[in-house]
């Protein structure tokens, strides 16, 4: 009898250590697998960030700020104050659905209009320029392969078809800075920038 109880209590004994054995290995392996998944949460959150950092484009630091190099007004500038500081624009005209201001190569771009009622002045949503200052490096009249080694490669590019503001079949290369874009007319046969534009992407 005493030898069956003896008997029973270490086969029980046993599996008890078996079983504790196997539950500290399982534990171990999960809090391994945790550790191991918040590492590579973080190592990519990292990555993000570096991804980021090289996103930034130093040459277009005023883009990032809505604004063009010797230009002191920028997107979002109220077209009353332009006029206040600069005076009355060369011409005033209802363009790509909004009032234009053009002062000599500069033309703002505004949400404002011209109707029946009289003139509307709002803010500005975009800049062209045709001028001999140079926009981020770039100047008019520069070779396309000579801009793309200052600014590197653009984020986008298309041909102009139909529109009021580009030539027909020229080359429009675009540069993104957070939420504003510089786009460069290109001209399709002498491949120089033609003009230099500046807008504020739609959200």
């Amino acid at each position: 009898m005493k030898k069956w109880i003896v008997s029973a209590f270490l086969v029980f004994v046993l599996i008890f250590m078996f079983y504790s054995g196997n539950k500290i290995t399982i534990e171990n392996n999960g809090n391994k697998n945790q550790t191991e998944q918040n590492l590579n949460h973080t190592n990519q959150k990292s990555s993000d960030i570096e991804d980021e950092k090289e996103a930034y484009n130093s040459a277009l630091e005023l883009l990032y700020k809505g604004h063009m190099n010797g230009i002191e007004f920028g997107i979002g500038a109220d077209s009353i104050e332009i006029i206040e500081r600069w005076g009355e624009p060369d011409e005033k005209v209802n363009f790509m659905g909004g009032l234009l201001l053009s002062y000599d190569d500069i033309y703002f771009l505004t949400d404002g209009l011209i109707s029946n009622e009289g003139i509307t002045y709002g803010k500005v949503i975009g800049i062209y320029y045709t001028g001999e200052e140079a926009i981020y490096g770039i100047q008019i009249g520069m070779p396309l392969k000579q801009l793309e080694e200052i600014l590197g490669a653009p984020n986008n590019t298309y041909i102009s078809q139909y529109s009021e503001l580009y030539a027909d079949n020229h080359l429009i290369v675009s540069y993104r800075a957070d939420k504003y874009v510089a786009d460069f007319e290109i001209d399709e046969q002498s491949e120089m920038v033609q003009s230099i534009s500046i807008w504020q992407e739609e959200e």
